[in-house]
């Protein structure tokens, strides 16, 4: 009997850690734990050589023992709130991952997933790149419940990774640029390739496919595309009123941003960097509560994704922002 691949643990797949990191500050905010103790404890919590489920538990153990008497009842519901929310997190970024390779093997040169990919240079990776995200993301859904909720995406990504192993065999570890509009192709270098590949964990149903399918863009409306946080003063120049509504702006987009796919979030924070780098290179920062706030706040959502997408040093100058602190006049 062949022996099952095992899980990845926290230090292979940071990703996770992001996934992890979200969920315990979910946790926390139901328990009345102020985030800011998730991120002082953390790294005391985790075991980086352990698995994703075997950190989670730990998190869990640890949250509900700092936990008020009164919260631990009301935090049980809560719990199994989250695990649904969580599954919704990994089937959201498995769709992602599923629909951005389609258009980039079907040419769909306008959509919102393909201009992403092209946007973060993604279209330049090697497929051997594109081949340990899919196993990557298979290893995330090893629970016999989420291989049920998920059998259709996965067998679709699973059909995915095969045909982009065949034409790897045939053809080399090609930039995925050059797999542009070739899904046919894909099909007939999966059909003709005397490569051995291994027998896949889950057991999949046969597809069949007619025709390409054909994936509708995110519809973005035009309102949104333009909306932008302009600023024509600067911190110094501002009234009171006008810093804090700018403040409130640029909050409301971050939060905006942390609710799209994984790469769409990435690349809409990114934009969002130059203005949050004034914020903290402006003499007013260190004495403004409101943009050490608002600094926080994105380094908290935009970081964890930094690290991931392998660019620390580009944005180095966030690790200099600190949790917000009161300044209370004597």
């Amino acid at each position: 009997m062949e022996k099952k691949k095992p899980e990845p643990t926290l230090e292979e797949m940071p990703l996770l850690e992001y996934t992890l990191k979200r969920y315990a500050k979910r946790l926390a905010n139901r328990l009345g734990i102020a985030e800011d103790i998730v991120e002082e404890k953390w790294d005391t919590w985790v075991d980086r050589s352990l698995t994703y489920w075997e950190n989670k538990a730990r998190v869990k153990e640890e949250l509900l023992k700092l936990a008020k008497p009164e919260r631990k009842f009301e935090a049980k519901e809560y719990v199994a709130e989250l695990e649904r929310y969580e599954e919704e997190e990994i089937h959201k970024q498995l769709e992602y991952l599923l629909y951005t390779l389609r258009d980039i093997l079907e040419g769909n040169t306008s959509s919102d997933y393909y201009i992403m990919a092209e946007e973060m240079n993604l279209l330049e990776e090697p497929i051997s790149r594109w081949i340990q995200e899919l196993e990557d993301w298979k290893n995330t859904v090893i629970r016999k419940t989420f291989i049920r909720k998920y059998q259709s995406l996965l067998n679709e990504l699973v059909q995915i990774q095969l045909r982009l192993k065949a034409y790897k065999a045939k053809h080399g570890d090609v930039p995925i640029k050059e797999l542009v509009g070739k899904w046919d192709r894909l099909f007939e270098d999966l059909a003709t390739s005397k490569v051995t590949i291994e027998e896949e964990e889950v057991e999949l149903k046969p597809i069949v496919v007619e025709k390409p399918i054909v994936v509708k863009p995110l519809e973005v409306k035009e309102e949104e595309e333009k909306e932008k946080v302009e600023v024509k003063k600067t911190l110094e120049e501002m009234t009171e009123s006008e810093a804090i509504e700018y403040f409130k702006q640029l909050e409301a987009e971050i939060k905006k941003a942390t609710k799209l796919p994984l790469k769409q979030s990435y690349v809409r924070l990114k934009k969002l960097a130059p203005e949050i780098k004034k914020i903290v290179d402006s003499p007013a920062y260190q004495t403004m509560f409101e943009a050490q706030a608002v600094a926080y706040y994105f380094k908290q959502a935009f970081y964890p994704l930094v690290v991931y997408y392998k660019e620390r040093d580009k944005y180095k100058w966030l690790l200099n922002v600190k949790s917000p602190v009161k300044i209370v006049v004597a």
